[in-house]
């Protein structure tokens, strides 16, 4: 008997019984104070005691990012999509951060998957340029919607880049018409309408922008059509 007991003891050293809320608990602690090592240490041993949480991988994959380690994160942010498909704010991330590593047709096809899952919302009130902090995604109460026109306008931002003029055209002028982000709006048309050599109507936005008060647009304006 005292035998089994002895033998029971041994099977359960080395087993950790912490709930996985305790290690996220002070992964998110570690992060606040920006220890993003310690927030790692943390995070792993909570997707170790549960795998399924998706806001365990929105942590981890931040983590990663503070490290400059975008391929990393893209593998976190994939396996929010696994547990949760219609994650709008998993895709977005994809998004975005196959944007940084310039895979723009892949960001491209994530921005389309986000802009149409169920979690992308209408809105009927003027939002200001949030996303310019890319992965700031604390103005929402959960990670698993957003703004259908911040999706878009970071999608007109990627069509720019990629050089596809008519696209990112598209976009921004749908924003405009919807009366969001308009001064940038203008200004990414101005950048577009220049990459199809039309610079009359390059100019034109320009002076839109600058007109609501962009400075970029201004020195655009002094570069190009001046």
């Amino acid at each position: 008997m005292h035998l089994c007991i002895v033998c029971i003891g041994f099977a359960f050293i080395g087993c950790d019984f912490t709930p996985y809320e305790d290690y996220y608990n002070q992964a998110i602690d570690a992060q606040r104070k920006g220890d993003f090592k310690e927030a790692l240490y943390y995070i792993n041993k909570s997707i170790k005691q549960n795998p399924n949480i998706t806001d365990s991988y929105f942590l981890r994959a931040e983590c990663f990012i503070e490290f400059d380690d975008w391929e990393t994160a893209l593998l976190d942010y994939q396996k929010i999509v696994k547990l949760d498909p219609q994650n709008t704010m998993a895709l977005y991330a994809l998004a975005t951060s196959n944007g940084r590593i310039e895979k723009y047709e892949k960001a491209i096809s994530y921005f389309n998957e986000a802009y149409n899952s169920l979690g992308a919302i209408e809105t009927g009130t003027k939002i200001g340029a949030s996303l310019y902090l890319a992965n700031d995604f604390n103005h929402y109460n959960g990670k698993d919607q957003m703004f259908k026109v911040e999706i878009q306008f970071t999608r007109g931002q990627t069509y720019l880049m990629n050089h596809q003029y008519d696209s990112a055209i598209a976009d921004f002028t749908q924003l405009i018409a919807l009366e969001h982000f308009e001064k940038f709006s203008h200004y990414n048309l101005g950048n577009a309408y220049l990459g199809k050599k039309d610079s009359i109507n390059a100019c034109s936005h320009f002076i839109e922008s600058a007109k609501l008060g962009y400075d970029k647009a201004k020195e655009k304006l002094k570069d190009h059509c001046i």
